[in-house]
């Protein structure tokens, strides 16, 4: 285990079972594998401190009817967006967080606050982050 205090970081590992980017399932199964697969340990072993939240879960949102079918899932996808945004404010205060994913969609974070602008300007939505 490599000890450098001078280099130790905080992470916080949050998993995202983000699904609905996409028709084709499984995407969902993607922060277990990373677990599975050893990574807290290999932060660890790094000489990081790893606190992991688990996985997170959208708000309630409203099921669209599909009525648009260029925008697969939209409400879905809205939805878990701003839970990221949430988490990612309140977790960058203490740590790094890292996002174990699911979808690309879980990408749009990247680009969640000019998305969901452009989103409110092409489909009247009310969108607010205090």
């Amino acid at each position: 285990k490599v000890q450098n205090v001078m280099f130790s970081k905080n992470y916080t590992l949050v998993g995202i079972p983000l699904d609905c980017g996409k028709i084709t399932k499984g995407c969902l199964m993607g922060p277990d594998a990373y677990r599975t697969a050893g990574i807290i340990e290999m932060i660890d072993n790094l000489g990081h401190s790893v606190n992991d939240i688990g996985n997170i879960f959208p708000d309630k949102y409203e099921e669209e009817n599909d009525e648009n079918f260029k925008l697969y899932k939209l409400n879905e996808n809205i939805a878990w967006i701003e839970k990221i945004f949430r988490i990612a404010k309140q977790e960058i205060k203490n740590s790094i967080p890292i996002f174990l994913g699911g979808d690309h969609a879980l990408s749009l974070l990247d680009q969640s606050q000019g998305f969901l602008h452009l989103l409110k300007k092409l489909i009247g939505l009310n969108l607010y982050y205090g």
